[in-house]
């Protein structure tokens, strides 16, 4: 039977440890918050110990390996906004190495933030293939194209030739270095689009050098070649090219190769199945509409150029196209009418 002195003690030891308790989260509420947190997950208690989390990262938690767990454990829970917090911090102290410092920004990019895991990117020496590849892809949906190029052609300079032999395969895909392959596809998919064509020609054929059957790399090359206005040249590189498993963009980009070079029947159809996905794109069934017109089938052309004026009912040129499509399917009376509309104030 308790005697009332043991009760005593007992009751001052208790209070002793919730003084303590109290005192030591005043002075360490970062430290007790994330072994809470911790605790709490123990028991599947996730969402309390997230709570935990953020209230220690709000704290000042600034213990670099508990801050990372911390940060990396809201990120995995979609908790973008007290993981950048944890995730500055790191990087203000300069306590992320480049591995942490690409997951992280990973973490961001897949949240719909790569604002901020481009910023992360600040300091980015040390990086390896993945993360350089990463950083060079956010400088250029962020208009940074130049940038971008900068990096992919310094992860090429560190990456192995595009032969890698480990002497267990004679296959010229199983030799190509995929970092490398992709670097420089890349590489030339930038350089096509700011209109460097010829040196973006010489990229996509460094890949087919050593991969003759890569089919993003043939279909980039070609792609460049009509750019350069090569039409010939880009119709030879995709002859014979399967259509049905390539991208709805390049098919699309198929299709407009086929029209410039007087392939209409190829190009009505590749242009009708690209519509049958993006019935609103009026600037393909336009081109729909000039195949028509040009292999001589006025009433499909008719039609589709009426679908096209009735989306751009103020557009002058598309008027006077329609008026000679009409003039070439015996309409002169609705030509005259359009050819007038187009040249009213």
């Amino acid at each position: 039977m308790p005697t009332p002195r043991k009760g005593m003690v007992g009751l001052l030891l208790a209070v002793v440890i919730g003084v303590s308790t109290a005192i030591y989260l005043r002075i360490h509420p970062d430290i007790v918050h994330f072994r809470l947190a911790e605790w709490l997950d123990h028991l599947d208690r996730g969402a309390v110990a997230t709570d935990h989390l953020e209230r220690s990262i709000a704290a000042g938690l600034d213990h670099p390996d508990r801050l990372r767990e911390a940060t990396l454990t809201l990120l995995g829970r979609d908790e973008a906004e007290p993981a950048f917090v944890g995730a500055w911090r790191l990087n203000q102290s300069d306590a992320l190495d480049p591995g942490t410092r690409s997951a992280f920004a990973g973490h961001f990019d897949r949240l719909g933030q790569p604002e901020r895991a481009l910023a992360l990117y600040e300091s980015n020496d040390g990086l390896g293939p993945a993360g350089i590849m990463h950083h060079a892809s956010l400088l250029d949906r962020a208009g940074q194209p130049e940038a971008a190029m900068t990096r992919y052609r310094e992860l090429l300079r560190e990456l192995p030739a595009e032969r890698v032999d480990t002497g267990q395969s004679t296959k010229p895909e199983d030799l190509a270095d995929p970092e490398t392959t992709q670097a420089r596809l890349e590489l030339a998919r930038l350089l096509a689009e700011r209109g460097r064509h010829d040196e973006a020609i010489t990229e996509y054929r460094r890949v087919l050098d050593d991969q003759p059957e890569h089919q993003t790399a043939r279909l980039g090359l070609a792609r460049t070649l009509f750019w350069a206005g090569d039409t010939e040249r880009a119709a030879a590189e995709i002859d014979g090219l399967e259509t049905t498993d390539l991208e709805p963009q390049d098919r699309l980009m198929l299709a407009d190769l086929q029209l410039s070079r007087g392939g209409y029947e190829r190009a009505i159809d590749l242009y009708r199945d690209y519509l049958e996905g993006h019935p609103d794109d009026q600037e393909t069934r336009y081109k729909k509409a000039l195949a028509l017109a040009w292999s001589a089938r006025y009433d499909a052309a008719i039609e589709a150029f009426d679908q096209v004026l009735q989306a751009r009912p103020h557009d002058r040129q598309l008027m006077r196209q329609f008026a000679q499509v009409l003039t070439w399917a015996d309409q002169p009376d609705r030509a005259i009418e359009l050819l007038q509309k187009s040249l009213e104030d």
